[in-house]
């Protein structure tokens, strides 16, 4: 090793932000040979394990080391004390991560409101991890250009393109000599890997076959888990539904059962849908009409009939793609109706879904991936008689009786118990990897646990620390008394942690690699599934799911992302064991967390901050904090470089500048830009409004051109004496109108103080409507309703159930006006404010400059909850947000609940039979 110093390490160690090395050092020394050795083992011993810089693949290539990377390592292995031990007993490193995963631009990509493509995501977008939990799209690069790219083919048939250095979590049979799959467990065999490397070890061949050559598929990547989403509200029961589908009339509600299958219609009956036989169809079966038949104007706007009309299903079977994203358990019924009718079971256990209508064989695939199954299909020809029908569609997959995927008896009964081991059925083998020519691919970052998200339509679950790999590397080998200028520690244990149990292998993984792409150090280490061991030093995993099973002693600690601990256990019982080492090392690696009570981050970034500006002594504790300040101008370019150690490295200067650009026009991505980019720790709740881009909208309406036209309504009643407010939104060809009516009590007009003036100004506008009593009347609002649905068609009135069953009552019951529950928690209105969000930014939103929507519009703010999901907020007590809301749940029903004109039947009273 080099002890010749070809840099100024003094200078180098001064280059930590805002903090002097020198300023509590005491009587503590720098060691300038230990630095200068702790820096070249890790530039010459270790490498990068996965990444490119200027196009070229890093995995592999010497970790040359950023100078404020040298910074970090003289610093921690450079000090000591006068007794000869290492200074820093403590580092906060606070810095912001940049990494991703390059797919090809039109790849598909599942989302919790349909399907959308690698090139449309941007930041805050929502997609599914390979559990099936709703994640969300926190970095996203620009388009590449330029890359190696393949094709990679799976055993189902699906195929990705993806760039030579994307992230795939592979199974691999290690080197043929375990048998697939009885003894391939996760715990053994699953990595990350690149398409280059799945590319070099396609096959492999077992020990058996090596008289005969014979070779086979090495990788296979899990089936994604089921897409776990909120129940939503239907107009169908789900398992009506798949019977419809399966075997239902073409044109009307009626459905063909056998008389020995009654079940289906047994089970109909307790969905709640009332259920006559019309005709015998033969001796064997019967022609059922579901749903009541009644004749009253009321019940057949409510009958099963009229839904499937509503839906668009009628001569047009097909999964619409609100069950699509209903909950698991909704759709788990939706295929248990499809199998009980038009599927079958074999004697083996394998289920067959066969049609011959394309798009409802294309839906049920779809279907069944999102319930985390493995479909494979075969098309052939169908045939009557002897007579070529055209194309047949066969769907086949593995389901077993812990999770039936049928309910009638015959069939269910056919299912087998779950098997103890892996299947191929859990997996989909990758059988090519093929070379392509170069196509646009950009990467984009999630904030799932593990970084994984499901891609293609196949939901293929694909993936996303290495300095702290290093610093790991060379305190194990170190403390095994194997390097000459670091000291050796009996018996070291040295522990990886994070918040979940599987987070653990983001270090892990990459220290492994580092090891086994060194001959030198590989030859002295044993390499197990869960540890791994150089002499009696030995590092393991450990998360805060498992705290109990840590009672060791440790040398050295890695908390990565210290920001998604829930709580201070694990850091408390690491930091703890550290009492009977001799200089141990507790290392936090993370980005910044958000402004909450009880965040372990925060709390030790704020210690961190008081040791740098030295209003806290303590010389064993480095700061290493990477920030800009909440006072700093976020929309500069050189407090983004003072954020960002790796600027022009792995951190793209146009990125940041593209980024910001969006957070500019999104006040609801300001906050996050902050956070993830500049390290500033924000609070939850953010302006939701652009009120530049809705104002923007301010287009007049054609208040003749809306009489007498279809729309959807939200009613929001707030409390007795404060504002309440209807509004109506219109589809207007490519547009959304909002027409919005406001009341309230004069008496509380009187009562709002600086506000009073204001809401006189309104009224005298005509733009809010001043009722005479000191509470809002009901009675007058459902009058005045009323007198609008004679003027509009309003197909349905969304509501909040708070205060408001009276008026529901009255309205649905007595008045035949359709009232839609939408309570405004966060999974109800999540999808809502989305939808409402796109249109105004897109412009295809129009309000007419209304002054009330204006002020309720600038009012709300947003706070994600633990899934991410939104619901409105005020901002102050006396900021309204009446309307707006009301706006929201009229254009999210207008956009569940597409328009369709009255039919024939309907409009001549024609009596409909089935």
């Amino acid at each position: 090793m080099a002890t010749v110093l070809s840099y100024d390490l003094q200078k180098i160690i001064r280059g930590i932000p805002g903090y002097d090395p020198f300023a509590q050092a005491g009587d503590c020394w720098f060691d300038e040979e230990t630095a200068a050795f702790a820096i070249d083992f890790i530039q010459t011993q270790c490498s990068f394990t996965k990444g490119t810089r200027d196009g070229e693949p890093l995995a592999g290539q010497p970790f040359l080391l950023e100078l404020w990377q040298k910074a970090i390592i003289a610093n921690l292995f450079g000090w000591k004390r006068p007794d000869g031990l290492r200074r820093y007993r403590e580092c906060l490193l606070f810095v912001a991560r940049k990494n991703g995963k390059a797919l090809a631009l039109d790849t598909p990509i599942a989302t919790p409101g349909g399907w959308t493509t690698m090139g449309k995501l941007s930041v805050g977008d929502e997609l599914f991890d390979e559990s099936g939990c709703v994640c969300r799209v926190v970095g996203a690069t620009d388009v590449m250009t330029g890359h190696d790219c393949y094709r990679v083919r799976f055993s189902d048939g699906s195929t990705i393109v993806a760039d030579a250095d994307h992230l795939w979590k592979t199974k691999a049979r290690q080197n043929g000599k375990s048998r697939w799959p009885s003894k391939w467990t996760e715990r053994e065999h699953a990595n990350l890997r690149t398409t280059r490397e799945i590319k070099e070890t396609l096959y492999v061949m077992y020990p058996s076959h090596e008289l005969s050559g014979k070779t086979e598929h090495n990788h296979a990547i899990p089936v994604g888990g089921a897409i776990e989403l909120p129940k939503a509200d239907l107009p169908i029961p789900p398992y009506v539904l798949g019977a419809w589908l399966g075997d239902g009339t073409n044109a009307n509600a009626g459905l063909t059962c056998s008389y020995s299958d009654q079940e289906i219609i047994k089970e109909i009956v307790a969905c709640g849908v009332t259920v006559k036989e019309w005709k015998s169809s033969n001796k064997n079966s019967g022609l059922f009409l579901l749903g009541s038949g009644g004749r009253t104007q009321v019940a057949r706007n409510n009958c099963l009939q009229a839904s499937l009309r509503s839906l668009n299903l009628l001569r047009n079977k097909h999964i619409p793609l609100i069950y699509l994203r209903a909950s698991r358990e909704q759709r788990h019924a939706l295929l248990q109706g499809l199998i009980d009718t038009d599927g079958s079971v074999s004697r083996a256990g394998q289920v067959e879904f066969c049609n011959v209508n394309e798009r409802l064989y294309l839906d049920t695939l779809a279907l069944l991936r999102t319930l985390g199954y493995k479909p494979t299909f075969i098309i052939d020809r169908a045939r009557l008689n002897g007579k070529d029908c055209g194309p047949r569609y066969r769907i086949q997959f593995w389901a077993y009786n812990d999770r039936p995927c049928c309910r009638l008896t015959r069939k269910a009964n056919r299912l087998k118990p779950p098997p103890a081991s892996l299947t191929r059925s859990s997996t989909r083998k990758i059988t090519a990897v093929d070379p392509v020519e170069s196509v646009p691919v950009r990467c984009i970052q999630v904030d799932s646990p593990f970084g994984m998200f499901l891609a293609g339509e196949a939901m293929i679950p694909t993936h996303n620390s290495e300095l702290a790999a290093a610093i790991i590397v060379l305190m194990m080998y170190s403390a095994a008394g194997l390097l000459e200028c670091l000291p050796a520690e009996s018996g070291a244990e040295i522990y990886g942690a994070a918040g979940k149990r599987d987070q653990t292998r983001f270090i892990f993984d990459p220290v492994k690699k580092m090891i086994l792409q060194n001959p030198n150090l590989k030859a002295l280490a044993e390499i197990f599934a869960h540890s791994i061991v150089v002499g009696d030093a030995s590092y393991k995993k450990i998360s805060s799911e498992a705290t109990t099973e840590h009672g060791g002693s440790t040398f050295l600690g890695v908390i990565d992302e210290l920001h998604a601990q829930p709580n201070p256990e694990l850091v408390d019982v690491i930091s703890t064991s550290m009492a009977s080492r001799e200089q141990p090392l507790l290392l936090h690696v993370t980005t910044s967390d958000y402004e909450r009570d009880g965040s372990v981050c925060n709390t030790k970034h704020d210690y961190a901050v008081s040791v740098r500006d030295g209003l806290v002594e303590d010389p064993a504790f480095l700061p290493i904090i990477y920030e800009a300040s909440k006072e700093d101008d976020w929309t500069n370019e050189e407090v983004w470089k003072r954020a960002n150690p790796n600027w022009g490295v792995s951190v793209r200067p146009d990125h940041i500048a593209r980024e910001c650009k969006r957070a500019q026009q999104e006040p609801t991505y300001e906050n996050e830009f902050k956070r993830l980019h500049l390290n500033i720790r924000t609070e939850q709740a953010v302006r939701w409004m652009p009120m530049d881009k809705w104002d923007a909208c301010n287009a007049p309406l054609d208040m003749e051109l809306l009489k007498g036209r279809a729309c959807w309504a939200g009613l929001d009643l707030a409390s007795i004496d404060d504002m309440a407010s209807l509004v109506l939104a219109f589809e207007v060809e490519s547009e959304y109108w909002l027409l919005p009516f406001y009341w309230c009590p004069e008496d509380t007009v009187a009562k709002r103080g600086n506000m009073r003036t204001t809401y006189q100004a309104w009224a005298n506008q005509g733009s809010l409507n001043l009722t005479p009593e000191a509470r809002i009347n009901y009675d007058w609002i459902r009058q005045q309703i009323n007198e609008l649905a004679k003027e509009y068609r309003i197909e349905g009135i969304g509501y909040d159930p708070y205060n408001a069953e009276q008026l529901r009552v009255q309205l649905q019951d007595e008045d035949g006006i359709t009232m839609i529950e939408l309570r405004q928690g966060f999974k109800s209105m999540n999808e809502p404010m989305k939808a409402f969000m796109r249109l105004v930014l897109g412009g295809q939103l129009r309000h007419g400059g209304h002054k009330v929507l204006r002020w309720n519009a600038s009012n709300i703010v947003v706070m994600p909850d633990a899934s991410d999901n939104h619901r409105p907020l005020k901002n102050k007590s006396t900021g309204k947000i009446d309307g707006i809301v009301a706006a929201i749940m009229a254009i999210g029903l207008s956009l569940l609940q597409p328009i369709v004109p009255p039919s024939i039947y309907e409009t001549r009273g024609v009596r409909v039979l089935g």
